[in-house]
């Protein structure tokens, strides 16, 4: 009984200190292109691209993203997006689920311009190599325009993927 409890303080006296090693966080880069539907918000549907990075080492889960959301397919405007993703989970290389938080403004936009932020969720599902096919749920509230109102953008993206 002796050694047990000396074995326990003992495990109780070092423990605090060991750590596992975490893994080193790889550096990811992703690009896709498709088309998007929106709900509501400033355009319909239309041409969708979307690219991120995600540096590894001490950003660990952390990346940055850009995307580009056109009008109908006249682009007559679009909707340009640039914030922060984070790696919810991921089984690289067959799964790959983030977050992401995003600035968003209109360019061209035949209503004025306008400015705000949003954020969404986004899938990709590898095909095959570093093909994949990504899935994007995205909401984005707008301010301005010729109203000056608020319009709320809710959408959904399919678009083919490189990712490596």
């Amino acid at each position: 009984m002796r050694r047990v409890v000396t074995a326990l303080v003992l495990m109780a006296a070092i423990a605090p200190g060991a750590r596992a090693q975490e893994p080193r966080a790889k550096s990811y880069f992703g690009m896709g292109a498709g088309g998007y539907l929106a709900l509501s918000g400033v355009g319909d549907r239309g041409p969708a691209g979307e690219i991120e990075w995600y540096p590894g080492g001490g950003w660990k889960r952390f990346g940055i993203r850009a995307g580009f959301y056109g009008f109908d397919y006249d682009f007559e405007g679009v909707l340009l997006t640039a914030g922060m993703t984070y790696t919810a989970a991921a089984k690289r290389p067959k799964i790959h689920l983030a977050f992401h938080a995003d600035l968003a403004g209109t360019a061209d936009d035949p209503q004025g311009t306008r400015l705000g932020g949003g954020g969404g969720i986004q899938t990709q599902l590898w095909l095959w190599g570093p093909i994949a096919l990504g899935f994007d749920s995205t909401v984005h509230i707008l301010f301005g325009g010729d109203e000056d109102a608020v319009t709320i953008n809710l959408a959904s993206s399919t678009t083919l993927r490189l990712s490596f």
